[in-house]
């Protein structure tokens, strides 16, 4: 029989080898594997173009894939000076994807799965650009809770209040010109808050942690403050963390107001008006935002955006900021995820900035 030629692998195998390559190119420090992995990286863009044009492949689970895929490979290349564009892009290109696939998608186990995993990363996504959550996503959620499993239903009001903080945190951008305006802001981040709270306290039992104390045989580097938490899966600490990572944004978002307000040395008139409650506010924000970096620390320390929350918010201690920076370098040791060159460099920038704003004091 005649010989037949080798098929070529198709868009998602090429994506999966690119991101694979990357990954061990950077860990390994081996430039023949990086441009390997840019080669193939460049063949699944043009198999993604060609695929494209026919309407039924893109609306196909694959091509869904191949957009979170083109995320992944951002993540994993990213340059330590570049911004996230590229990678939002990827993510824009994802909803797209989605909107054109239709409710069809939440009925059917596998594509049901993708969604609930793209939602995530939109959410995300927007949070870190401080967009509103885009409408066609929250009816797809809306639609999707129609007939969620029990299991979906911590996530899914997650991913509900994460759309309430997006909002929020737009209107924060409004300048707050009198009390009554710092009040109703201030009022509506503490809903928003307690809702946070009140999710973590109504969770199912396995969903729960346990907090553990470093072993003997594990170096100082590998847990924080010598302390380390327990999670029945990656999944639920990923929820944890984001929801931590809403309670510092949100947290912050009140102490900056408060500190916007506060009245300054030549104001001192108003400081007899100014609410106590006000000060209070200021001490238990701070404390939450201490208490949820410090747990993030001690969960799954390659999430990268948690510990990147964590690690950057203006009143992370030295420790805390000098642990993130020895985990970022670890896990670009490990994995070779070039994003985490980017999180140090953002992290030394600002203890840069912060010893030269106190004198070196």
């Amino acid at each position: 029989m005649p010989n037949q030629e080798e098929k070529e692998p198709g868009y998602l195998a090429n994506l999966i080898n690119a991101v694979g390559l990357a990954g061990l190119a950077y860990s390994k420090n081996a430039p023949t594997l990086i441009n390997s992995a840019r080669q193939a990286f460049s063949r699944a863009l043009h198999g993604i173009c060609a695929a494209l044009v026919d309407p039924i492949e893109a609306a196909s689970d694959q091509m869904l894939v191949a957009a979170m895929l083109l995320a992944l490979y951002e993540t994993v290349t990213l340059h330590p000076t570049a911004d996230l564009s590229p990678w939002s892009r990827h993510v824009d290109g994802a909803l797209a994807l989605m909107q054109l696939r239709g409710v069809g998608q939440l009925r059917n186990r596998i594509s049901r799965s993708i969604f609930l995993h793209l939602r995530t990363e939109i959410l995300i996504d927007c949070l870190q650009r401080g967009l509103r959550v885009p409408k066609v996503l929250i009816d797809f959620m809306a639609e999707a809770r129609r007939n969620e499993t029990q299991q979906e239903a911590p996530t899914a009001l997650l991913a509900d209040i994460v759309v309430n903080v997006c909002t929020a945190l737009l209107l924060t951008e409004v300048k707050i010109t009198d009390e009554g305006t710092l009040s109703s802001h201030i009022s509506r981040l503490l809903s928003i808050d307690a809702d946070l709270e009140g999710w973590a306290q109504t969770l199912p039992a396995e969903y729960g942690y346990k907090t553990r104390t470093k072993p003997r045989d594990v170096s100082e580097a590998g847990v924080f403050m010598g302390r380390y938490d327990t999670y029945y899966s990656v999944e639920i600490a990923n929820m944890w963390n984001l929801q931590r990572c809403m309670r510092i944004i949100l947290c912050q978002a009140i102490v900056e107001a408060i500190s916007n307000c506060l009245p300054i040395s030549s104001s001192l008139s108003i400081l007899s008006s100014f609410p106590v409650s006000y000060t209070d506010l200021l001490i238990t924000s701070k404390t939450t935002i201490r208490e949820s970096s410090s747990n993030i620390c001690c969960s799954v320390p390659y999430i990268l955006h948690s510990v990147d929350e964590a690690g950057t918010i203006h009143t992370a201690t030295d420790t805390l900021r000098d642990w993130v920076i020895a985990a970022m370098e670890n896990i670009e040791e490990v994995t070779g995820i070039q994003k985490t060159k980017r999180i140090t460099l953002t992290l030394q920038r600002r203890c840069c900035q912060m010893v030269v704003s106190t004198g070196g004091d």
